[in-house]
């Protein structure tokens, strides 16, 4: 109700299902003694108490508030803690409530946290750096380090830095390149290092291109085409021209034209018509001059 002034013209409040009272009263909350809060279900109230948290008083069945709401709601309003059943919590709903209200983890039995795995834990104590004491650092494997420090690079001193893997290096460096020097250079494989280079191509020098598959090389090419005087262009086939060929046309003169199939050169010269007269007489095939 946009216009509350009018309210002494309406009399037929009995037609207002719980929905309604819901949109009224989070903008109109002075009609609330006109209510039926009979006709409120648990969501409607969920709703209500998130934006008109005054209203707690006339609620009674807390239980009925779905256990992801619940989570959801304590995290608008804290204070309504005492009226919560933490024992339906799982580790959803206590990442929900933690990332936002941390002085909430007295609250989870030290048995359930104890099955938290490493990531939930990494995820934690990524955005809540004083959940660290109550972290299960054993349960933190090289995956959970890398997301762990990603986001909180202070915990150097104690990851396990030989747990990390090539994979988890370069998720890492991606977000925090200064860690390089610390690096296992050599357990990163041709996708980890196309991803990282398309990124931080300043760390080029610790590559090992042979490392690199053909795929690996048309990614990194795509975003970094200054690594083209260190690709093995002959490792190419059809599609590979195809696709690079179709977003960097001024590699032509690289390409070897006879390894392009139908498909490949049907899907080039749709971007590129002008590449037909390297095609010599099959160009004919498909009706292009």
């Amino acid at each position: 109700m946009y216009h509350p002034q009018f309210a002494d013209r309406f009399s037929n409040w009995d037609s207002l299902d719980g929905c309604d009272w819901l949109c009224l009263l989070c903008e109109q909350p002075q009609f609330a003694d006109k209510c039926d809060w009979e006709k409120l279900d648990a969501r409607d109230w969920a709703g209500l108490l998130e934006d008109q948290p005054q209203f707690a008083e006339k609620f009674r069945d807390w239980d009925k508030i779905h256990v992801i709401t619940l989570a959801h709601l304590l995290t608008w309003q804290p204070q309504f803690a005492e009226f919560c059943d933490f024992s339906r919590f799982e580790v959803s709903e206590w990442m929900t409530l933690l990332h936002s209200e941390p002085q909430f983890i007295d609250r989870c039995p030290a048995e359930q946290r104890m099955k938290w795995d490493g990531d939930t834990w990494a995820t934690l104590v990524g955005h809540r750096t004083q959940l660290a004491p109550h972290c299960n650092w054993r349960k933190i494997t090289g995956s959970s380090w890398s997301l762990l420090l990603q986001r909180q690079p202070g915990f150097t001193d104690i990851c396990q830095w030989d747990a990390l893997n090539g994979n988890d290096w370069t998720d890492l460096l991606l977000k925090q390149p200064q860690f390089a020097s610390r690096c296992r250079w050599e357990l990163l494989d041709g996708e980890d290092w196309s991803r990282l280079l398309q990124i931080r191509p300043q760390m080029a020098s610790h590559c090992r291109c042979d490392a690199l598959d053909d795929e690996d090389w048309v990614n990194l090419l795509l975003e970094q085409p200054q690594f083209g005087d260190r690709c093995p262009w002959d490792i190419f086939d059809g599609e590979d021209w195809s696709a690079l060929l179709q977003e960097q046309p001024f590699w032509a003169d690289f390409c070897a034209w006879d390894k392009l199939g139908e498909d490949d050169w049907e899907t080039l010269l749709q971007r590129h018509p002008k590449f037909a007269t390297r095609r010599g007489d099959g160009a004919a095939a498909i009706g292009i001059s």
